[in-house]
């Protein structure tokens, strides 16, 4: 009897394990292959988007859910702030919480809704559908083509971690769980001591050039989206 129910139990056991097995095979296959160079030519599109606002898309008040939402435009951002009087603005606008595609982003400034979603406080505000734009994970997650967006702290789950940062490739990304990711564009200099990135922060998508010496001592990882592949 108790052979009998060992055997069960092995074979439910077995069972279980086929059964995971399977569903991260099926997982893996949903994950949109891209090439390195296809990551970039989206970054680099969010850089470069012109855009032009009207008052329609200022917001400075509550959602229905009563989120406090402030949009970073130049009257009340100041001097980097987006230009509401139908001056050209260039790069999409950090939204907390956001992952727009460019169309998504041109509809909704046409609909009125408010375009960018920053906070003076630099605190974890609650979420909100209303405002347009992307934040840092949004953007690496639309870049990548990812069919579930990715925050930083499980950003991880659809990547490999690099050893070194010296293994970086256009395309990878870095991040700091639960603080900012990244998208690596290319080293700098030789020595592979200063990097330039593209990233959604305060307060739009831009390129920027980092020390790695203090992406390190922050704790920020080297990763690479396990669907990515050379061009």
């Amino acid at each position: 009897m108790k052979l009998t129910a060992n055997r069960t139990l092995a074979s439910l056991t077995a069972i279980l394990l086929l059964v995971c097995q399977l569903h991260a095979q099926e997982v893996e296959t949903k994950k949109v292959s891209i090439t390195r160079g296809e990551v970039l030519r989206i970054a680099e599109s969010y850089v470069r988007h012109e855009w032009r606002a009207s008052p329609a898309n200022e917001f400075h008040g509550t959602d229905k859910r009563g989120v406090q939402i402030d949009t970073p435009d130049q009257k009340w951002w100041g001097e980097n702030g987006w230009y509401s009087d139908g001056r050209v603005n260039v790069g999409i606008p950090y939204c907390w919480s956001g992952e727009s595609t460019l169309e998504e982003f041109d509809k909704g400034l046409l609909e009125g809704r408010p375009a960018g979603y920053v906070f003076r406080d630099r605190s974890r505000p609650p979420s909100s559908a209303v405002p347009i734009g992307v934040d840092c994970s949004g953007f690496v997650s639309v870049c990548w083509k990812l069919k579930v967006r990715r925050a930083t702290r499980d950003l991880a789950d659809d990547c490999i971690p690099l050893a070194s940062y010296d293994e970086l490739l256009s395309g990878d990304a870095i991040n700091r769980a639960g603080r900012h990711v990244v998208l690596f564009k290319e080293w700098v200099d030789e020595k592979h001591e200063r990097l330039r990135v593209i990233e959604a922060a305060f307060v739009k998508v831009r390129e920027k050039e980092h020390e790695r010496a203090t992406l390190t001592k922050q704790g920020f990882v080297p990763l690479r989206y396990r669907a990515i592949s050379d061009d």
